[in-house]
C-alpha cells in the first residue's frame, strides 16, 4: 500500500510544472485507498491556484525578459527597410510602434497566459473562501494586462496618421515583426 501526502499531490503538480517550494502545509499522510485521498479543501485549492498564477506571472516576466534583451541588441539594417517617403519624426513614430506591436507579439501568450491564471485565481478564491483574502501584491490585473497603454495608444495614434499605403509596407516587413531598438535602427539609417 503507498502512503502520500496531499500536499504532495500538489508538490508534484507543481514540479511537473516546474515549480520548486521548499516546504509546504503538512497533511496527514492517506492512503490511496482511503475515500479522501483525492479530495483537497478549499485552503489546499486556493493555494494551488495561487501557487499556479505566481508561476504564471514568473514566465511572462521571463519571457518579456527575453523579448526585450532581443529587441534592445537588435538593430535593422537599414538596407532591409523598405523605400518609402517619410520624414524623420515620422520614422521614429513608425519604428516605434512596430518595435512595440513587435514585443506586445513576441511576450503575449505567456502575457495572456498569466493574465487568465490570475483572473481565475481571484475567481477560484472568491468561490471557495468567499472573498479575496490573499494578497497578490504587486500584482493586479490593471499590471498585468495594461501597464503603458497609455503611451502605446498615443504612439498608435500617432503612427494611424501615417499614409495606410505606407503602414501596409512597413507592416509587412519581416524584419519589423522582430523585436528590435527603433532608436538604433533609426540612427542606422542616417536620418
Amino acid at each position: 500500500m503507498v502512503a502520500i501526502s496531499r500536499w504532495g499531490l500538489v508538490l508534484g503538480a507543481l514540479a511537473m510544472s516546474n515549480m520548486v517550494f521548499a516546504s509546504g502545509p503538512k497533511f496527514q499522510e492517506k492512503s490511496v485507498q482511503d475515500a479522501d485521498y483525492y479530495s483537497f479543501n478549499n485552503d489546499e485549492i486556493v493555494l494551488f491556484a495561487h501557487a499556479k498564477m505566481l508561476h504564471a506571472i514568473d514566465q511572462a516576466n521571463l519571457s518579456a525578459g527575453k523579448c526585450d534583451e532581443k529587441r534592445m541588441k537588435t538593430t535593422v539594417p537599414a538596407r532591409t527597410l523598405p523605400e518609402v517617403i517619410l520624414s524623420k519624426r515620422e520614422w521614429g513614430v513608425a519604428l516605434t510602434y512596430l518595435s512595440a506591436k513587435a514585443m506586445t507579439r513576441c511576450g503575449e501568450e505567456a502575457l495572456n497566459r498569466a493574465f487568465i491564471t490570475f483572473v481565475r485565481f481571484k475567481n477560484v478564491e472568491k468561490a471557495l473562501l468567499g472573498s479575496n483574502k490573499m494578497n497578490t501584491d504587486p500584482y493586479s490585473m490593471e499590471l498585468i494586462c495594461c501597464m503603458s497603454e497609455r503611451g502605446k495608444l498615443e504612439t498608435e495614434l500617432q503612427y494611424l496618421k501615417i499614409d495606410s499605403k505606407i503602414r501596409q509596407i512597413l507592416e509587412e516587413t519581416p524584419a519589423l515583426k522582430e523585436p528590435f531598438n527603433p532608436i538604433l535602427t533609426l540612427e542606422a539609417m542616417g536620418r
